[in-house]
């Protein structure tokens, strides 16, 4: 493992870093196949390189932290998480992750990014409360979501602007009482 900040069964996190640009990011995040249901980058455009670049400079600690998802296997990369609006003063943040390879999905590897994930914002980050958005129509993250404890807060109609449209939205939140009831021996 190169660099592991949470380790789980099959994936590990470690930081993202600007190489990782060329090594699957770019081509993923202009791949309509596999970047559809983001809700937080690019929007209708193509990125480029320095696009990303930018992206991961601004989502940097004190307020952001984005990670690399690897096999425990043979380090491949296959993905990004990261967790932004970091904010300590009201204990809470949003998190995002995104399997990059086709192949890779629907094998349970996300679920477990989202496990490592909250491990890191309560445990580490010792935060109170972990939420993202998925959309209504994305049933394999809402499915992630709720394998992993997180609690459907009900439907935010119109929220996201995506492709030309306006679509509604599922917020998702676990506090860290949820996650000591559900994780009890982390």
């Amino acid at each position: 493992m190169i660099k592991p900040e949470e380790i789980g069964e099959l994936v590990y996190l470690r930081p993202l870093e600007v190489q990782d640009i060329d090594q699957g990011w770019l081509d993923w995040v202009n791949n309509p196949d596999t970047s559809s249901e983001l809700t937080s980058i690019g929007g209708n455009k193509k990125l480029t390189k320095k696009d990303l670049e930018n992206y991961l400079e601004n989502s940097q600690m004190p307020t952001a932290k984005m990670f690399a998802i690897c096999l425990k296997e043979d380090d491949t990369y296959i993905g990004n998480a990261r967790i932004s609006s970091i904010d300590y003063t009201h204990s809470k943040c949003l998190y995002g992750r995104f399997i990059g390879s086709v192949g890779y999905r629907g094998k349970g590897f996300g679920s477990e990014v989202l496990k490592l994930l909250l491990l890191h914002c309560f445990l580490r980050l010792n935060l109170n409360r972990v939420s993202t958005v998925v959309f209504t129509d994305n049933i394999p993250s809402i499915k992630s979501n709720e394998k992993a404890g997180m609690i459907n807060e009900g439907v935010l109609r119109q929220s996201i602007h995506h492709k030309g449209e306006f679509r509604d939205v599922i917020s998702f939140a676990m506090t860290r009482k949820d996650f000591d009831h559900i994780y009890p021996n982390p």
